[in-house]
């Protein structure tokens, strides 16, 4: 653990009281001096810390920054966290960490990616400061087909995330964009590895991003997505990604695909409505009519013939 992780460590234990430099350099081993440098460079980073004689140092309560140490404080479970400036892809480096001895939960959280990524090859665009990007590591007791699940099991959590923060109308997109007041706020990539001998999973690479206060997106995007939180408001960015976190392992590990079914479909947008069916085949009009009890989507088409539409092979856009 470096100097500055342990000073936020015991800042956080601490929130909102002070600690002395004193207690902090002898507990470190370090000299004052030490100490005052890395304080310095904790506020650079965007750490808000208040420094007073004779008392010491103290973490302010709205600290907007993102860090593992405060996440981890408000987790239901103890669980492995890496943390991030900016890297390509929490995906990626997810694939990179996970092995055997890699633990079911663990979660990567980035700043910003440089090549953040969607569902069917396209990007995510994640800039700095203003979104949250994350992976989990899942590693459940499921079989291959109760896997599909996880995907509409992480929409729902991501949903009533939200739902917690906000006073909007929070909406899922079949089958997992997460939408609020008409705008795509948030997407989510799963990728599996599996042992097609035992038909089990062994991990699941959970990726989450979403947009908090991005106000300016690429031009091929930006008349589709949105931001969760409108211009001038916050929220603490360490309390939501907990929170978000807690409900993903509450889902997960207490796996239900018939509450699961309820909950999402309670929030898609497209039940009764007409859409186009997007596919290598060519696009086609229906009416999206329900789910099963899979979450694949029932749809009508205009020859009036029903079909079961599985996401893995297309994608939806609603007229």
């Amino acid at each position: 653990m470096t100097t500055k992780e342990f000073i936020i460590k015991e800042l956080v234990k601490e929130r909102g009281k002070y600690i002395s430099g004193e207690i902090l350099a002898k507990n470190l081993n370090i000299s004052r001096a030490g100490i005052s440098k890395a304080i310095k460079e904790l506020k650079i980073e965007g750490y808000l810390i208040k420094a007073v004689p004779n008392k010491g140092y103290s973490l302010n309560f709205e600290n907007n920054i993102l860090s593992s140490e405060i996440i981890l404080q408000h987790l239901k479970k103890t669980q492995d966290i890496y943390m991030y400036k900016t890297i390509d892809s929490t995906n990626k480096m997810a694939k990179l960490l996970n092995n055997e001895q890699t633990k079911h939960g663990t979660i990567i959280i980035a700043n910003e990616q440089t090549e953040g990524r969607g569902r069917l090859g396209r990007s995510f665009y994640s800039p700095a400061d203003t979104g949250l990007y994350m992976t989990v590591i899942l590693k459940p007791n499921l079989t291959l087909e109760n896997s599909l699940m996880l995907t509409i099991a992480a929409a729902v959590a991501v949903a009533n995330t939200i739902k917690k923060f906000i006073e909007k109308k929070v909406e899922i997109k079949w089958v997992n964009d997460i939408y609020v007041e008409g705008k795509k706020v948030a997407g989510i990539l799963t990728e599996a590895v599996s042992d097609f001998e035992s038909g089990n999973i062994e991990s699941i690479i959970l990726g989450i991003g979403i947009n908090l206060s991005t106000v300016t997106f690429p031009e091929d995007i930006k008349d589709i997505a949105g931001s969760l939180l409108a211009k001038d408001i916050t929220i603490d960015k360490n309390i939501f990604v907990s929170t978000l976190i807690n409900e993903i392992m509450d889902i997960i590990d207490n796996f239900n695909k018939v509450s699961i079914i309820e909950n999402y479909r309670k929030y898609l947008n497209i039940i009764g409505k007409e859409i186009t069916v997007l596919s290598i085949k060519g696009n086609r009009d229906a009416l999206a009519m329900d789910i099963d009890e899979k979450g694949q989507l029932i749809i009508k088409n205009k020859d009036e013939s029903i079909e079961i539409l599985n996401y893995g092979e297309i994608s939806i856009r609603k007229k």
